[in-house]
């Protein structure tokens, strides 16, 4: 359950300069690069992608990373797998099981705490509740996946750094995000919460208008052991 709280709160522990940046702008540049990166994702109704995840925790000095699947489709449905756990919503309730514990809890899905779940969602945040600041750009080797074949290519990138308008009632101080210059795509995403745990998304591969069936996003007790532990805190 610890890995999918950790990733959920994904889809991604910042250096100390971070925080000595000037937090209070809406920088115009950036909004214009977030704009076109969330008219491009508007425009699609399905996405597949494969990513690597990677939390950092400062207080142990513990790392972990993992590699997983995201589909998402239109804005409510989206299915993440990682290694021992899945989380889904089918838009009204959320799935999350772990196969260690052989269990699935299901909840209520809280369209107030999803903003991350799927890229859409994730980049029109800045919209609403975040200040924004272009950070220039960065050309580096970045994992990319290809046929299932992971290798190296050269990207370059510009850097957005969102800020909660409200740190008070946010569990980050920041999100930074690389956005590929010649392809508009979202390439890598960090997340840097207030107790010093820092999550990283980098996404390898980034699969537009794919077909998806809703099944996918439909908890079926036929495809898990016959003794699930199923516990539904939907029920009254």
């Amino acid at each position: 359950m610890k890995k999918i709280i950790l990733y959920t709160v994904i889809i991604l522990s910042f250096s100390s300069i971070y925080a000595q940046q000037d937090t209070n702008i809406y920088d115009p540049l950036a909004r214009k690069y977030l704009d076109a990166l969330s008219n491009k994702l508007s425009e699609k109704n399905t996405a597949r992608i494969y990513f690597d995840y990677t939390v950092h925790n400062s207080q142990d000095s513990s790392e972990n990373t993992y590699s997983g699947y995201l589909f998402v489709k239109d804005d409510a449905k989206y299915k993440i797998i990682i290694p021992d756990n899945e989380i889904f919503s089918d838009g009204n309730k959320i799935y999350q099981y772990n196969k260690k514990a052989n269990e699935m809890n299901i909840t209520f899905a809280d369209p107030e705490n999803e903003a991350i779940y799927t890229p859409r969602k994730l980049i029109n945040a800045y919209k609403k509740g975040f200040k924004y600041s272009y950070r220039g750009e960065i050309t580096f080797d970045a994992n990319v996946r290809i046929d299932g074949v992971v290798s190296k290519e050269s990207k370059t990138c510009h850097i957005i750094d969102l800020y909660p308008e409200n740190p008070k009632k946010s569990p980050y101080s920041i999100v930074r995000i690389w956005i590929d210059k010649d392809k508009n795509e979202l390439v890598s995403v960090k997340y840097q919460q207030k107790d010093g745990i820092e999550q990283v998304v980098d996404i390898l591969s980034f699969e537009l208008d794919v077909i998806i069936n809703d099944e996918l996003f439909i908890f079926n007790p036929e495809l898990y052991p016959e003794n699930i532990d199923v516990i539904d805190f939907t029920e009254e």
